[in-house]
């Protein structure tokens, strides 16, 4: 019985421990993920004359016009995303990652390399209940109370969904100053 409780003591102590690795690794494989289809995305770019692909062609959305590029479609899923598939029919459906479509608010025309100011500080990709991610509503903050995201000169991290609402609220709520307008939209 003393032997029991003992291993009951220690499963209880270290089962939490388990869990928050096992978090912290699917956050990880995430980033690499988000990595991924940034490098993706600025490979199409360079193939198409510094445009990265519209978010919607009409019959495509951007995780499609990608593909190419990226080879491995396992990556448009988000490990700690259980409710996504990613392939049906040879193109991409969902995926647990969304492309900021802020910088062309009201249509589907790529934007061009040129046209962003800042691409260090404009988002691109984020963890995302939607293939665009137009408000902070849009965002899944599916790792430890944050996201991944990546941006426009191809640098990845994670941040809180309270460090985003803060610093770089959307448009709609009258506190757009520059940190948001180069998050959202790239410009001054």
């Amino acid at each position: 019985l003393v032997v029991i409780a003992i291993i009951a003591i220690l499963a209880a102590i270290l089962f939490p421990v388990f869990a928050r690795a096992r978090a912290k690794a699917q956050q990880s494989s995430c980033l690499s993920n988000v990595k991924q289809l940034q490098l993706g995305l600025i490979m199409y770019a360079a193939d198409n004359d510094t445009a990265y692909p519209p978010y919607f062609t009409g019959t495509e959305v951007w995780q499609g016009a990608i593909v190419p590029h990226v080879k491995n479609t396992q990556i448009y899923l988000c490990p700690a995303d259980s409710s996504m598939t990613a392939y049906w029919g040879g193109s991409i459906t969902r995926a647990s990652y969304g492309w900021n479509n802020q910088h062309r608010p009201g249509g589907a025309d790529p934007i061009r390399e040129a046209a962003i100011a800042y691409p260090a500080e404009m988002l691109s990709l984020a963890d995302a209940n939607s293939w665009t991610i137009a408000n902070e509503a849009q965002f899944r903050p599916a790792h430890n109370e944050g996201m991944n995201l990546s941006f426009f000169d191809g640098h990845t991290k994670w941040l809180s969904l309270q460090a985003i609402q803060g610093s770089y609220p959307e448009s709609g709520s009258g506190v757009a100053g520059s940190a948001a307008r180069h998050f959202w939209w790239g410009i001054d």
